[in-house]
């Protein structure tokens, strides 16, 4: 597996197996059928390259941004990186339409690419795999032999005429790669906790680790993560990529309220703990706002906010660091997420409310139990700061050490 960079579009996604993989059975047929739907998707995507002629032409930036399936995943290179909009290119690395517009590759390039990509994945599937599933391997190699290899020959010249470029991503993984193996500087740039993903089927409250190697994870030239726990981590894994960390400023002359940051499924809606959170606080005479999550579709924000006469900021207001900048709040409290992390980085005191989570178990993902205070085991304290007798400054430089 070492040197295998050239190969990791086919399994970067992938999980090496505990055991020898079996035979890929019937491996021959089902490779000549992958061939030729890609040949196919090929020769789909070239015509699509026609009706970028309909359109003004598209100017190659020093700064790219490649954007994901959600855009909210690059808006980190605007807000940390201070990138100036007017003065990057923007590629929706999973748009066609996008990605075919910059630079017209002629049939004949793609269909040579393709075979070369094809022949060097199949040799690697039959022969030289031995850790990962040979029928996972193929799907992967059907879902991206016809995009990668667009990619690959957008990004050689884009390298030959624009040698300087500069990459920017918060997740097109096989965009990125293309990239990479023309020598462009790539940066991964995050936009949420890293080490921790959703399960395949789709479950937003059932979580895996995510397991990073050099030898898989994609050779970034730089990643910038929200904590120097990330960064120690990914620098352990990662020796050949600079990590960063995102700089935040420390909030000053904190206001009188606290903000409840709603999730984004039905299974982390606890009505009851959320009025008991809301009766506590304005007893204590401070001002309680519910903030909205990006992706909610629920209307229960709405409701529960309105039924409870408190203030909603709607998932069109603003990401939670831009509301916590505007707000100033003393805490914040919700369930584990990168917005409790972010409270933390800008001294303000976050509140966790779950004693239990998927994310707990995870060495390696953030550890919000030693840099959150607890709602249920840590209410006197919690007590304490609101009544002056514990030391807020104090409570925070303990958090942000990050003691356990």
């Amino acid at each position: 597996m070492k040197n295998a960079d050239h190969l990791k579009w086919i399994f970067f996604s992938l999980t090496p197996e505990a055991k020898k993989c079996p035979k890929f059975q019937g491996s021959q047929p089902k490779l000549i059928i992958i061939f030729l739907k890609s040949f196919i998707k090929i020769s789909g995507i070239y015509l699509l390259q026609f009706l970028s002629f309909f359109k003004s032409k598209q100017i190659i930036n020093e700064s790219i941004i490649l954007s994901s399936q959600a855009s909210h995943h690059h808006l980190n290179v605007f807000r940390f990186l201070k990138l100036n909009p007017a003065q990057i290119t923007l590629i929706k690395s999973f748009d066609k339409l996008s990605f075919t517009s910059f630079k017209f590759i002629g049939i004949f390039e793609l269909y040579k690419e393709l075979i070369k990509n094809f022949f060097e994945a199949k040799k690697f599937i039959v022969d030289d795999n031995t850790i990962y599933n040979k029928e996972k391997l193929a799907k992967n190699l059907l879902i991206s032999l016809s995009s990668y290899t667009y990619f690959s020959l957008l990004f050689y010249k884009i390298k030959q005429n624009h040698p300087n470029a500069t990459i920017y991503t918060g997740g097109a993984e096989l965009a990125s790669l293309a990239a990479i193996k023309h020598g462009l500087k790539t940066n991964y740039v995050a936009h949420g906790l890293t080490g921790a993903k959703g399960t395949s089927d789709g479950s937003l409250s059932k979580f895996i680790e995510t397991e990073v190697s050099s030898e898989r994870y994609p050779a970034y030239s730089s990643i910038f993560v929200y904590s120097e726990f990330e960064k120690e981590y990914l620098q352990s894994q990662l020796p050949n990529s600079t990590i960063h960390t995102y700089q935040f400023p420390i909030l000053k002359e904190l206001s009188k309220t606290v903000i409840l940051f709603l999730d984004q499924t039905q299974e982390f809606y606890d009505e009851p703990t959320f009025i008991e959170i809301i009766k506590f606080f304005e007893s204590n005479n401070l001002t309680v706002i519910g903030k909205e999550h990006p992706t909610n579709q629920s209307k229960f924000p709405k409701k529960f906010c309105n039924d409870n006469n408190i203030a909603l900021v709607g998932k069109d207001a603003g990401t939670g660091y831009e509301v916590l900048l505007k707000q100033r709040p003393i805490f914040t409290i919700g369930w584990p997420s990168t917005s409790l992390c972010e409270s933390l980085n800008l001294g303000v005191i976050p509140i966790c409310i779950p004693d239990d989570h998927p994310f707990f178990k995870f060495e390696n993902f953030y550890p919000f139990q030693s840099k959150t205070l607890s709602w249920n085991k840590d209410i006197l304290e919690i007590e304490s700061l609101l009544s002056g007798q514990c030391n807020y400054d104090s409570c925070v430089a303990k958090l942000r050490k990050g003691l356990q």
